[in-house]
């Protein structure tokens, strides 16, 4: 006979858990019991300084890599149609903290609300009290890793080079400005 899950009756309010996608090739997904808070959002960085008149107001706001925290259920009975899973909930805290420690990017499946590639933990707190009982809510705090391609870093560091180098006498001069120079009397710089 089915052990009820007494947390469940407790919190109607709780969805469907998250899911956290395999971090290497044939790992399965870890698929949370329910998820009981979601905090989803965007950050901006904005130029500190004055932006002159008739500049790009755009290039000023960055865009913050994507943030996320999510509190997660585990329990060693995840719904009613199961039987009792003795060390379940324990087990799916130490799956969490394995991924955690390879540092490897995962992708975050937050279902009804979006897709998250690309996500590394920043932080896993697990708080317990004595009204969580066998039930554990844990806390995962996640941040988009930004992946760049390699034409897209090699583009990076060619206008990092540029503004390093300053402005730079290339050594080529159209024909029409070296007539105007000599017709002045002035050499060509080459």
């Amino acid at each position: 006979m089915p052990v009820p899950n007494p947390f469940a009756r407790q919190q109607p309010s709780l969805w469907p858990g998250g899911i956290l996608e395999a971090v290497a090739q044939g790992t399965p997904p870890l698929v949370f019991d329910a998820t009981v808070s979601e905090q989803h959002g965007e950050q901006y960085a904005l130029a500190s300084s004055p932006i002159e008149g008739g500049a790009q107001v755009t290039d000023h706001v960055q865009r913050q890599p994507v943030g996320l925290t999510v509190d997660v259920v585990l329990s060693d009975t995840p719904d009613d149609l199961v039987t009792y899973t003795p060390d379940r909930a324990q087990g799916l805290y130490a799956d969490i903290l394995a991924v955690a420690r390879t540092r490897v990017p995962f992708d975050y499946n937050a279902p009804g609300v979006g897709f998250y590639p690309s996500m590394a933990f920043t932080s896993i707190g697990l708080p317990r009290s004595a009204e969580t009982g066998g039930t554990w809510q844990v806390t995962l705090v996640m941040r988009q890793i930004e992946i760049a391609t390699v034409d897209q870093a090699a583009v990076l560091a060619d206008a990092a080079l540029a503004i390093a180098l300053g402005r730079q006498n290339l050594g080529s001069i159209q024909p029409e400005v070296t007539q105007a120079l000599d017709a002045l009397g002035q050499p060509a710089v080459v």
